[in-house]
């Protein structure tokens, strides 16, 4: 089970974040905004929200889909999952 600060978690949705905006790890941090400060697309948010989708086995919602917005909230949703299970 995920804590919510659990760094596994936070690492793999970093990289996904990385890989899909291509940009580095030190430039993401845990409140950037998906948007105005990662000057992601909503393709690129798609892209996102698959992957991440697909490496925790999951699925998202619309709402929880809308709601995340940063890497802390990518990592929060994942993390309720983890408690749900």
């Amino acid at each position: 089970m995920c804590s919510l600060n659990d760094p596994d978690t936070a690492s793999r949705v970093l990289s996904i974040f990385s890989a899909v905006l291509d940009i580095d790890y030190e430039r993401i941090c845990e409140s950037a905004d998906i948007y105005d400060d990662l000057a992601a697309s909503s393709l690129d948010k798609i892209e996102i929200l698959s992957r991440i989708e697909k490496e925790f086995e999951i699925k998202l919602d619309f709402d929880q889909s809308a709601s995340i917005m940063s890497l802390g909230d990518a990592t929060r949703i994942v993390n309720s999952f983890s408690r749900n299970r």
